[in-house]
């Protein structure tokens, strides 16, 4: 299964501008964490959206990664109940907004979905993106 958290890390940048990692251009379900992963393993940079969800320990949990593009708009298709049960959780609702994914698109891109409209899109990877950690069980 997929659990999100309930509540936003906060605005990171994606990171490594220039750098294609192409190990983490998946974009199916359940490929979220070998993304996260290859992108901690060739992207160097602090504070990066992938390095806020691995260093996590939200809800005393210590395997969250960055979702991938799939697993954003799967979210998205549940926002209203992840809403719901995470304010109940004492966390919070989706700001409408974009999030990052952890699928790459070239040098410059990456992937992010929109939860306010539901429309994915490629930003510059050095832009600020809301981030939400997703783990498996």
């Amino acid at each position: 299964g997929l659990i999100c958290d309930v509540q936003d890390l906060g605005h990171a940048k994606w990171g490594c501008n220039t750098i294609e990692i192409s190990n983490a251009s998946k974009m199916a379900i359940y490929t979220g964490q070998s993304n996260t992963l290859a992108i901690i393993e060739n992207c160097k940079e602090p504070d990066i959206a992938a390095l806020l969800c691995l260093n996590s320990k939200n809800q005393g949990q210590d395997d969250w990664v960055l979702p991938s593009r799939d697993e954003l708009a799967k979210m998205y298709n549940l926002k209203d109940m992840i809403d719901s049960v995470a304010v109940l959780n004492g966390g919070t609702v989706f700001e409408e907004m974009q999030y990052w994914s952890s699928s790459d698109d070239g040098e410059i891109d990456a992937w992010k979905q929109n939860l306010g409209t539901g429309g994915q899109l490629t930003n510059f990877k050095e832009g600020n993106g809301y981030v939400r950690a997703f783990r498996y069980f």
